[in-house]
């Protein structure tokens, strides 16, 4: 059976359970009430995540945290299409965090589920800043687990541009595709995705159209498995934790582009197990890049660090003084050491 019917199959099963529970009165009403305040206050979308989740936080009261119920958040979470046709209805994801957040501090232990999978339009936010165990059933757009601190996140779908970024710890599993920027500077935490990493697109002002991915950019430290495969730029500037690519690394074919596999490293290791495409190592200072499948080529603004091809030690050089090495294309090479 595919993993999008299992998906299926399972929402119709959690869907007709709620159909079969409408007897209970589900707390919703409160919910709805709280939400409007947030829409109301909300004037204008913003970009900037950190300021909208306190938005979302300060529209939180402990009277409603201490009426509500886990059950009674997944309930409105299938309600939440009434509010699509809303101009801000993008932002309605922050909402949620924030009362499963502050709701998980008062009830250690509970689980929440999202059902999101009829909605027409996606939301932002979805487990920003998250503390708890939940799973959601639907594909969430940007800033998916935005500053996650701790907890366990299945995602059954999906997930948008700029998403996982600034994760402190965690486990995180996507098993859809996750598409543009993904998981830029995070400090820890496991990220498993079943599926690939995609660009994605938006438009200039020239109304020209640009296409952007990046996998584990500036990461610090954790874990990052990756099922399908990936584009262009793999684990640029990053100093620590572990990326590894089961699949394809796709060549960028713009002139000029020298993003790559492990681009300006300076720490960290980088696994990829099937094609690493082209320009490995540009501009890497340390770290490790382990090549198990097939590749196009090493940058020839490769300066210190190691590359191995099928566990065979390929490329190797160590500079004395770190500070005296010059980030800009065509540096003088230096013999391997």
């Amino acid at each position: 059976m595919k993993l999008t019917e299992i998906i299926d199959n399972e929402y119709k099963d959690i869907k007709e359970e709620k159909v079969l529970q409408q007897k209970k009165e589900y707390k919703t009403d409160l919910l709805h009430t709280y939400i409007n305040l947030f829409l109301h206050r909300s004037s204008k979308s913003t970009w900037w995540s950190p300021e909208t989740y306190t938005r979302a936080s300060e529209c939180v009261t402990t009277h409603l945290i201490e009426t509500i119920s886990s059950e009674d958040i997944s309930q409105f979470s299938l309600e939440l299409s009434k509010y699509e046709k809303h101009h801000l209805f993008n932002e309605t994801g922050y909402f949620l965090s924030a009362i499963i957040n502050q709701h998980n501090k008062k009830n250690s232990g509970a689980k929440y589920t999202l059902l999101l999978k009829d909605l027409q339009k996606k939301v932002n936010g979805i487990c920003c800043q998250n503390e708890a165990d939940v799973t959601i059933i639907g594909d969430c757009d940007e800033y998916f687990c935005y500053g996650m601190q701790k907890g366990t996140v299945l995602l059954n779908g999906s997930c948008g541009d700029s998403s996982c970024l600034y994760i402190e710890n965690g486990n995180i599993h996507i098993k859809g595709n996750v598409y543009g920027s993904f998981a830029h500077t995070i400090n820890g935490g496991h990220i498993h995705i079943e599926g690939s990493c995609k660009k994605n697109s938006f438009e200039n002002k020239d109304d020209t159209i640009s296409f952007v991915s990046s996998i584990g950019s500036h990461m610090h430290n954790g874990i990052i498995e990756i099922d399908g495969d990936c584009e262009y730029s793999i684990g640029t500037a990053m100093s620590g934790g572990k990326i590894i690519v089961k699949g394809n690394v796709k060549e960028e074919a713009k002139k000029g582009i020298v993003e790559g596999v492990g681009r300006n490293m300076h720490g960290g290791e980088i696994q990829v197990h099937g094609n690493a495409g082209e320009n490995i190592g540009a501009e890497m200072c340390s770290g490790k890049i382990y090549l198990h499948g097939t590749y196009k080529n090493i940058s020839e603004k490769f300066i210190a660090g190691k590359i191995y091809h099928k566990d065979v030690l390929i490329q190797s050089r160590w500079k004395k003084n770190i500070k005296k090495i010059k980030y800009f294309f065509g540096i003088k090479k230096e013999e391997n050491r």
